[in-house]
């Protein structure tokens, strides 16, 4: 299981959505060499999974965790450009969001500066290579036990935090 399907079951866990700010950052690099600058993606060719997931979060504007989950099932390991388009519409689709915002973001200078912003946060807030899907709590990087990613051992992190959620074993929400 791809770790977004682990990180749409926490973000729809009772009242995680509402008690945790979602900060989530496609992995874009900007790459400097004797030619250019240029942008560069973990384990793709292109960043346009990327960038329609940064288009789907701007349309959204919240964390588009549903998007980014169908579409990390949906890629097949190598997509072509044209799978990719499909996988980013049916996703857009699936939920519920407006595919010709998205592909108009996708297609434009939105998108442009989507992408450019999201590398100059990396590149700043990341000076050197981490590790990915990197999980941060309270902008500390999370450490779980022997790499032990699961929704539980997730969640009981959040809650350990003191966040008031229903998800949270001991927290009490007064309304």
């Amino acid at each position: 299981m791809e770790f977004s399907a682990t990180l749409k079951q926490l973000y729809h866990a009772d009242g995680i959505a509402a008690a945790v700010d979602f900060k989530l950052s496609p992995y874009i690099m900007t790459y400097i060499n004797g030619t250019g600058t240029y942008i560069t993606c973990v384990d793709e060719e292109t960043c346009n999974p990327e960038l329609y997931y940064l288009c789907a979060q701007a349309v959204k504007g919240s964390p588009a965790v549903d998007f980014l989950a169908c579409e990390d099932a949906a890629l097949p390991s190598f997509p072509t450009s044209a799978q990719i388009d499909d996988v980013a519409q049916k996703c857009a689709t699936s939920t519920s969001l407006d595919w010709r915002k998205i592909s108009t973001c996708f297609a434009g200078d939105q998108g442009k500066s989507l992408i450019q912003t999201a590398a100059q946060y990396l590149d700043k807030r990341f000076p050197s290579p981490v590790g990915i899907p990197r999980i941060e709590i309270n902008r500390d990087q999370y450490v779980s036990p022997p790499h032990n990613r699961t929704y539980a051992v997730l969640l009981k992190a959040l809650c350990a935090t003191g966040i008031q959620a229903g998800a949270c074993p001991n927290s009490t929400i007064v309304v």
